[in-house]
């Protein structure tokens, strides 16, 4: 299979994706928000990816698509276009435990219907094949490649490609932006706004599972919602550089109040103000959607997201980082 990438990162190619991905999501949704957000915020990305894509015309094609948001230091975001079918077609729900778990040696096909498993056969040669010709220009087998939201359809590829190291493995829950948000209603003495001051920033990066770099949450503070109670912070959420809901907490004196419901709520109003912002007016919010990653142990979390009408949509993804293997070169 030959490979040529092709560079799409002018600004008017730029927009056009935007414009495909605003029409794609959910499988779609984390890549838009990452290239939405890029360049506001000095620490959210302070780096103009590059982006490449496998196809001269991706936006006009049948084919497979694989893009590549290169953000420099070997940190990558991927996309093949035929997760946005996959993420959606029916899969053996036996498999689906088992790859979630990390078992990709199936005694049965992942998808249940023919048609979608072959697309997935398909991919997966079409992806391990454009990642080899990027691996093999760009990286020496010292260097730590950093692969962000890297959906687990693909883990079969990394393995072959990377000794790769397990940062984390999270369910992906989404929830469609036209639908009406639950109202918030806030008990006496209470009150809700933005995280905005250093304290507040630092609350939230010590609540959180990881410690993230306090440059980074106070960037992910620009949409953040907290309550605030005799002054306390009693529950508080950011959003991370591609738009996952984030940190969200409730300190355990106030939990069972509904406080979580409602700061997930504020969230996804400040989501649809600044995707009216930041896309052409006639995109439709039935195309958009709110997304959040939850640490596939962590069943509280996914409970909560699943009782507030969320949707656990695909097989799931996972940060990791690793090096090229030695027959690579």
């Amino acid at each position: 299979m030959t490979i040529q990438l092709y560079r799409w990162s002018s600004e008017d190619q730029i927009d056009q994706l935007k414009e495909y991905l605003a029409r794609n999501g959910p499988s779609t949704s984390t890549i838009l928000g990452f290239l939405l957000q890029t360049g506001l915020y000095p620490s959210v990305d302070p780096i103009v990816p590059e982006i490449w894509t496998s196809h001269s015309d991706p936006l006009n094609t049948n084919d497979v698509v694989v893009w590549i948001v290169d953000r420099g230091k070997c940190s990558l975001r991927t996309l093949v276009s035929s997760k946005i079918h996959l993420d959606k077609a029916p899969m053996d729900h036996e498999n689906v435990i088992k790859a979630r778990a990390g078992e990709f040696n199936f005694d049965k096909p992942l998808f249940l219907h023919e048609k979608d498993e072959a697309l997935y056969q398909l991919s997966l040669h079409v992806y391990e094949s454009v990642l080899r010709h990027f691996f093999s220009r760009n990286y020496t087998l010292d260097d730590e490649i950093k692969l962000e939201e890297a959906g687990l359809l693909w883990t079969p590829v990394f393995r072959k490609l990377l000794d790769m190291e397990l940062l984390s493995n999270c369910f992906i829950f989404v929830r469609q932006a036209s639908l009406p948000l639950p109202p918030i209603q806030l008990p006496e003495g209470a009150s809700m706004d933005r995280l905005h001051t250093k304290e507040d920033v630092m609350l939230t990066r010590n609540r959180n599972k990881i410690l993230f770099d306090a440059d980074y949450i106070q960037d992910g503070c620009h949409l953040s919602s907290g309550i605030r109670i005799d002054g306390q912070l009693a529950a508080n959420a950011f959003t991370h550089r591609d738009m996952l809901v984030g940190a969200l907490h409730v300190l355990p004196g106030y939990r069972r109040r509904g406080f979580a419901e409602m700061i997930l709520s504020d969230i996804c109003r400040q989501y649809i103000g600044f995707f009216k912002h930041h896309l052409p007016t006639d995109t439709a919010l039935d195309h958009l959607y709110f997304t959040a990653c939850v640490e596939t142990y962590n069943n509280v979390s996914a409970s909560f997201f699943t009782k507030s009408g969320w949707i656990n949509f695909g097989l799931g993804t996972q940060w990791i980082v690793g090096h090229r293997k030695a027959q690579q070169l």
